[in-house]
């Protein structure tokens, strides 16, 4: 599915959206922190926090009549 498509269904609440979203970047963000920070750990918890803001402002997008 496209980026634009999972970021529009994402805006209004699919919750398949946002696992196909995190399923495609979790693991090339994890391979980026760890290349910069040398510490997996780190790098899951600044992957982690990455998630979490996406969604917050993909959820703040979601009209409150949804």
């Amino acid at each position: 599915m496209e980026d634009k498509l999972l970021v529009y269904r994402s805006k209004r609440g699919s919750q398949e959206a946002l696992t196909r979203i995190y399923g495609k970047y979790k693991r090339n963000l994890l391979l980026l922190a760890m290349s910069l920070l040398n510490d997996r750990t780190a790098s899951e918890d600044v992957v982690h926090d990455v998630f979490v803001a996406v969604f917050q402002e993909l959820a703040i997008a979601i009209p409150q009549n949804h």
